[in-house]
This record gives structure tokens, C-alpha cells and sequence, in this order.
């Protein structure tokens, strides 16, 4: 038996061979696809999903559909009763974001896509509200400094007024007879 050439070498006649376990061999020509596959992958290409809606502009913009887009759970029809999966249904998946070939199936890129550009919406926002916060820190720490010594000053002025008086009459003078 001939040895196989080595994985990444190509043949006589251009193709590349696969090696599938030991001894045994498939040639793949990448170059080549089924005709059916090439006109399906491109019918789906040209059609895209067509709702009327505008695809997000802005991760901001993705993540404000993203908050509106419902997630459920459910089944495939071929998985056993107790099999359950989490998501968005194609079809609002495709009716909120205007993205994809199709309405029956959520591309993993466009879901990627989606998370990545909510993701970076987030971020931004939490960066926001963390300089928010360290503003207004600042502003509690300085507030409490002036309430601190005010509070100093006004312990200050009744330590020097606690000492007692003679009550005066109606005229101004001392009734101390």
C-alpha cells in the first residue's frame, strides 16, 4: 500500500487530500461545490430579510432593540420533551433588527454582531455613570469638609456663650436689687 502524502501536500492533479482516521482517504476539491448548494448560497445571499425596518446605525441604537427584543424558551420539534433552549425567536429577531437572510434562522454572525455592538453601548454607559459617580463623590467629600467645619465653628461660638446673664428690666437696666 502506497503511503498517503502528507497532510497539506497536493496531488498530481491539483487536489488536496483529507485524511479521516488511519489509512483511510478522502480528496476534497475545495474549488468545487455543488451546483444547488451555490445557487441556494446565493439566492439567500441576494434576497435578505426584508421587514421595513432600518438595521441599527449605532450600538446605542442596537442595544435600545436589543432591551426590546423578546426572549423565550422553547423546543425544536425533533428534541426529546425535556430538552429546552433560551432566545429570541428568528422572526422578532429579524422584525427588530432588520438583519439576516432570512426569518427562519438568526445568523451567528448577526448575533454576535448584536451582542458585541451591545456590549460596547454598556461599556460606554458604564464609564459614564462611573465618572458620574466619582463627581459626585468629590462633591459629597466637600460638603461634608464645609458641614464639618461649620459644625467646628458653631461648637466653637456656643462653648463662648454659655455663660448667663442678669435678665434686664424694660429699660435696659439690671434688676438684680
Amino acid at each position: 500500500m502506497n503511503s498517503p502524502p502528507d497532510e497539506g501536500e497536493s496531488t498530481e492533479d491539483g487536489e488536496r487530500t483529507e485524511y479521516v482516521g488511519v489509512g483511510v482517504s478522502t480528496r476534497v476539491n475545495a474549488a468545487l461545490r455543488h451546483p444547488a448548494q451555490w445557487v441556494f448560497a446565493r439566492a439567500a445571499h441576494r434576497r435578505g430579510v426584508h421587514t421595513g425596518v432600518d438595521v441599527p446605525t449605532s450600538a446605542q441604537d442596537v442595544l435600545d432593540r436589543l432591551a426590546a427584543l423578546r426572549i423565550s424558551t422553547w423546543s425544536y420539534g425533533f428534541d426529546h420533551k425535556s430538552v429546552r433552549h433560551l432566545g429570541p425567536m428568528a422572526q422578532d429577531f429579524a422584525a427588530i433588527f432588520g438583519l439576516g437572510s432570512n426569518t427562519r434562522r438568526i445568523s451567528a454572525v448577526d448575533a454576535n454582531g448584536v451582542c458585541m455592538a451591545s456590549i460596547q453601548a454598556l461599556n460606554r454607559k458604564i464609564s459614564a455613570l462611573e465618572t458620574e459617580i466619582s463627581a459626585l463623590e468629590k462633591a459629597v467629600n466637600r460638603l461634608r469638609r464645609e458641614t464639618r467645619d461649620t459644625s467646628t465653628t458653631r461648637n466653637a461660638l456656643e462653648v463662648n456663650n454659655n455663660h448667663t446673664s442678669t435678665p434686664l428690666d424694660e429699660f435696659g437696666g439690671s434688676t438684680g436689687l
